[in-house]
């Protein structure tokens, strides 16, 4: 079985013998490619909605992995019981969607003896960051994964205080919107990402200017960050082009 780049980072992110909980888990491919490569004893497999519970199910009888993946009904963490697992991967939800389960399953502790979070957040990404630091999680890792023409991020969470990265002077939004290890490291995709971003904000940058219905300041502060992204360009792509 051969996973997609996303899944597959995921999949490499995943402490061995341990058992793993995939929120979200769709067809359930990353959990039975998990214990059918005998990188964890079981894993319980959730979600939400009808049908991505019956073709998780289907997939996962059709792999014969019925015994070692638990395919469960469930919003978030409600599908797991306190200590059952020790991993937990949430991917393919918005940032806030993901803290939302992460912050009720924490308080139902349901995070009890996890030792690591494997998140793969579809925008929001620096929301999650910053709840998650301050909610008694550190990043331990953090990686850009290319798929097709999109660029997917990685965040790797364990129980801790997080350090302070050693970065030049940034605006704290952006360090948290961009990814505070993967700016520490330079990541190669991360010019990319801040390009689009870049992108974004100058075109509304444009658009506030033809309405002149925006206050002077916010203008400003729009202004402001459309320079703090153009600066972490140039710092990024200094390092790649020397």
């Amino acid at each position: 079985m051969v996973l997609s780049p996303r899944l597959a980072r995921l999949a490499a992110a995943v402490p061995l013998g341990r058992p793993v909980a995939d929120i979200g888990t769709d067809h359930a491919y990353l959990p039975v490619y998990l214990v059918r490569e005998g990188m964890v004893p079981f894993a319980v497999a959730g979600d939400l909605h009808p049908g991505p519970l019956a073709a998780a199910r289907q997939y996962v009888a059709a792999a014969g992995a019925g015994e070692q993946v638990r395919v469960r009904a469930g919003d978030g963490l409600t599908v797991v019981r306190p200590g059952e697992v020790k991993t937990v991967i949430v991917a393919g939800m918005g940032g806030a969607t993901i803290e939302r389960i992460l912050r009720e399953g924490q308080a139902q502790g349901k995070l009890a003896g996890v030792g690591r979070l494997i998140l793969q957040p579809l925008g929001g990404a620096g929301r999650l960051r910053r709840w998650l630091t301050g909610n008694g999680w550190r990043l331990a890792e953090e990686d850009l994964v290319a798929e097709g023409k999109r660029i997917y991020s990685v965040a790797i969470a364990e129980p801790g205080a997080m350090e302070a990265p050693v970065l030049p002077p940034l605006a704290p939004e952006l360090i948290w919107e961009l990814g505070p290890l993967l700016l520490q490291k330079r990541h190669p995709l991360l010019a990319g990402v801040a390009g689009r971003l870049l992108a974004r904000e100058k075109s509304a940058l444009a658009g506030m200017r033809q309405a002149r219905q925006e206050a002077p300041d916010v203008l400003a502060a729009k202004m402001a960050r459309v320079a703090d992204l153009e600066r972490v360009i140039a710092w990024l792509s200094s390092v790649h082009k020397s």
